[in-house]
């Protein structure tokens, strides 16, 4: 049996939704969440939301520093533009989007 893949935008999502909570921080490369290294597949994503403009790091060392990570204007705006789309196909007996 495989395993199923998430779609890219559901990754997508998920990562926005992390850094829009301030709960994502990058070191020496690596990003956590919570404190945790976060999984392989989601680096990739982290790192897309930054070379886009959709989430900056804040300043500091880059390998010493513990540097969190923030939405831009725009990263805001895709999270909200996913959060409808995620609605319009949530079934109608689940709290959508925020919950």
């Amino acid at each position: 049996m495989s395993k199923r893949v998430p779609s890219r935008e559901l990754l997508e999502w998920l990562a926005l939704r992390r850094v829009g909570e301030a709960e994502v921080v990058k070191s020496a490369g690596v990003y956590f969440d919570h404190g945790r290294p976060v999984p392989h597949h989601m680096t990739g994503v982290f790192d897309q939301l930054c070379w886009t403009g959709l989430a900056t790091v804040a300043a500091g060392d880059p390998i010493w520093a513990v540097r969190p990570l923030s939405l831009t204007d725009a990263g805001q705006a895709r999270h909200e533009a996913l959060c409808e789309q995620r609605q319009r196909v949530t079934l109608p007996e689940t709290e959508g989007c925020h919950g």
